[in-house]
């Protein structure tokens, strides 16, 4: 096969798929999310038969979901730090089987309310530790040119199997009960497994020269990443400031559906599958909004359609308009959740994607958790149309509140990683476990480029910071006003390594435009300074010609 990486989008919705891999993941990820939509109606179903207090059914999407929200960050570190594809294969061996135990119980009639909370809670937990490792995998399985629409025909298959999912359950739980369904929720993750055995990760860039990343610090450098990174962190806060509202959907409609209009199993499926059905129809009809909308104002858009769809689920008893609500609600939730993820996807570099994208879901789904748990409950005291009405208001002033927060575009990010310049030779004589680590840079400068210097370097400063510095400074030389030297600290010379490692185009691009504006006829010159064992700073290590920016 040839390289896909040199192969160019051809701009069609369904290109992605002429890929074999992707092709192959994306159907096994299409099989297991319909097993997981069945599963989820079933447990709805379920509950709604087992107690009459709506907070205990939206307790079903909070169960399912709050694993997210505690497990999200660790899952990505490990996904990142660990080998992927072995990490996928036990996470999704344990997930099937947690389904498979919740088949037998129920098919035994041994499930209570707090038995199903718990072993949804239990299945949360495994998805939890897929969901990353799956996202960040998505590259290694498609040209980069081509991950927006990869991304936008897994959203795809993701409603798809939520158009399926639920009618094919409603089926299975009239004939034989949900019991069954749980259980080909597990053969579906046993088909995800199978795909995941044959496929082979890509050979690493270059050789694996430094220790692997602890957990803990893995975590805290995913953490600093995301506050640092102004394209993540507007994902993340309008993740966590809308999906709460939004989400309503997800957890209320089982109410809505089975107890406010009083359909059966067999019907509530259809109803609840024309959410994955209108998301469908959203994400065939997303490139065109691609062509003349931001994905700000894409998400913009889509979260106000979705608050006036909420508003209008609920003011009708009409079977078919409230199903041709939930259609447009459905795309407008595919809208949304594609502009985060995709946005997510490109603003991320390779070392870090698995920890972004789990700090998305995490902002995400927890929302969805918080938000479920709160709706339930309003819904038990002031009623579901009240619930859904303030939803709807809700999502309207997340939006005012974050009209200054922007989702960015594809043409404002580059996080692949590019060659770095190469270390100074004395770097492989250093103990990796020294420091802290003082990095300074002296640059000349003429006066009448300074301001557009330090609007460069105020730039560099978030680099030098996302990627692992705890101090950052420019400082001047009174007496020669020419002189401008940066200062940076790392907690050890080994996070400097790393540092070096997790350059980008990006950061690479940034560099160029500095160095530009450096008027000496030496490349500046760059001095290290390591703390000695006694605390005292260790002799100067000055260069000339190492190319530190």
């Amino acid at each position: 096969m040839s390289d896909p990486k040199k192969t160019l989008s051809t701009g069609r919705p369904w290109s992605p798929l002429a890929f074999p891999l992707f092709r192959m993941m994306w159907i096994a990820a299409l099989i297991s999310q319909v097993g997981t939509w069945m599963h989820d109606l079933g447990s709805g179903w379920l509950m709604t038969q087992l107690t009459r207090s709506s907070l205990e059914v939206a307790l079903i999407q909070t169960a399912f979901t709050l694993p997210i929200f505690l497990l999200a960050l660790p899952a990505g570190t490990l996904a990142d730090i660990v080998n992927r594809r072995r990490y996928l294969i036990v996470a999704i061996s344990g997930t099937a089987a947690i389904a498979a135990v919740m088949g037998l119980l129920t098919l035994a009639g041994k499930i209570t309310p707090v038995t199903l909370l718990g072993l949804t809670f239990c299945l949360g937990i495994g998805n939890a530790m897929i969901g990353p490792a799956w996202a960040a995998s998505v590259p290694d399985f498609i040209p980069r040119p081509e991950l927006r629409g990869a991304i936008t025909l897994n959203a795809m298959s993701m409603n798809t199997a939520r158009a399926i999912g639920p009618i094919a359950a409603g089926y299975v739980i009239l004939a034989v009960g949900p019991g069954i369904v749980y259980l080909l929720n597990a053969v579906t993750f046993i088909v995800l497994l199978a795909a995941i055995v044959r496929w082979r990760e890509p050979p690493a860039a270059g050789p694996a020269t430094l220790p692997v990343e602890r957990m803990f610090g893995g975590m805290r450098a995913g953490l600093r990443y995301a506050r640092h990174e102004p394209a993540l962190r507007a994902v993340l806060i309008k993740g966590v400031t809308i999906t709460a509202f939004a989400g309503i959907t997800w957890a209320l409609l089982p109410v809505l559906g089975i107890r406010e209009l009083g359909l059966d199993a067999h019907t509530y499926g259809f109803l609840a599958a024309s959410v994955g059905a209108g998301a469908i129809g959203g994400a065939l009809i997303l490139p065109r909004f691609h062509d003349h909308l931001s994905r700000n104002a894409i998400f913009v858009y889509s979260a106000i359609v979705s608050a006036l769809t909420l508003a209008a689920m609920v003011m009708t008893r009409n079977l078919v308009l409230v199903a041709a609500i939930l259609l447009i609600n459905g795309a407008a939730w595919l809208w949304m959740f594609s502009s985060l993820v995709v946005a997510a996807q490109l603003s991320v570099p390779d070392w870090v994607r698995a920890r972004g994208l789990a700090l998305t879901m995490l902002a995400v789904f927890g929302s969805l958790a918080a938000g479920s748990a709160i709706w339930g409950r309003v819904a038990d005291e002031f009623g579901v149309q009240a619930a859904f009405l303030a939803a709807a208001g809700g999502i309207i002033l997340g939006l005012l509140l974050t009209a200054r927060v922007r989702i960015r575009d594809d043409q404002h990010m580059d996080q692949m990683a590019t060659s770095q310049f190469p270390l100074p030779e004395f770097a492989d004589d250093i103990e990796t476990d020294r420091g802290p680590v003082l990095v300074s840079i002296e640059f000349e400068v003429p006066l009448e480029n300074q301001d557009e210097f330090l609007r460069l370097m105020r730039e560099m400063r978030r680099v030098r910071l996302r990627d692992g510095a705890f101090f950052w400074e420019v400082f001047s030389d009174p007496k020669h006003p020419r002189r401008l030297t940066e200062i940076f600290m790392i907690n050890s010379w080994l996070d400097r390594l790393r540092q070096h490692q997790r350059g980008t185009v990006a950061d690479q691009s940034l560099r160029d435009r500095i160095r530009a504006l450096h008027a000496g006829t030496e490349r500046p010159r760059v001095t290290y300074l390591i703390a000695s064992e006694g605390g005292a700073p260790e002799l100067a290590l000055r260069t000339r010609g190492v190319q530190e920016i």
